[in-house]
């Protein structure tokens, strides 16, 4: 049941926060992937497209939700950037920020969307349905312009936008001539084969 299903994810949630914090380093991959701190990034993100389908409305309002999420975000890529460059530490957290900073981000745009103009609902929406192949080819892009980046000496806030936007960009490319052709190749099969 979907009651069951949730508080299997909560109990798995909780497990993964209690053995983080507890720095408890596992020799068996499968341990070590299954009680990855990440997983709580997708935890999250499954909370946030169940509160979308909800007609729940918080007590904070959408668009402070939004700015709060998005100082978040940019505090932990400044933390990040400028804080603890060159001192990695395993035992840091401040990763999982970038996961709270974007649902509180999504939750306040779910709600928000109704105060916008079309356009940019439409856009959200786009980029939205766009954003798997973003995630699978952001790490590549970003890759290919640090590079040609790194002789350059720009601004914080100019290198930063010169990596969010070409991976947006090319991740909205790859969806709309690549994933969109294929899942609407393989549902027009599977539509065929059910008649």
């Amino acid at each position: 049941s979907v009651t069951l299903a949730w508080g299997y994810f909560l109990l798995w949630g909780g497990a993964i926060a209690v053995c983080s914090l507890l720095s408890l380093d596992f020799v068996s991959p499968f341990h070590s992937l299954y009680l990855n701190d990440h997983n709580l990034e997708f935890l999250l993100g499954m909370g946030v497209a169940q509160y979308a389908k909800s007609n729940q409305m918080l007590w904070i309002k959408p668009h402070v939700l939004f700015l709060a999420g998005a100082a978040v975000f940019v505090a932990s890529g400044l933390n990040e950037s400028l804080i603890q460059v060159g001192a990695y530490n395993k035992d840091s957290y401040y990763h999982l920020l970038y996961g709270i900073g974007a649902v509180l981000m999504v939750g306040g745009l779910i709600r928000l969307k109704a105060d916008l103009k079309n356009y940019w609902v439409e856009l959200g929406a786009f980029l939205g349905r766009a954003s798997y192949s973003i995630y699978l080819i952001h790490f590549a892009v970003m890759s290919a312009v640090v590079k040609l980046l790194l002789p350059l000496h720009f601004p914080l806030w100019l290198v930063l936008v010169l990596l969010v936007v070409p991976s947006v960009l090319f991740g909205a490319l790859l969806y709309q001539f690549i994933e969109k052709p294929m899942l609407d190749a393989i549902r027009g099969k599977l539509a065929k084969d059910a008649l």
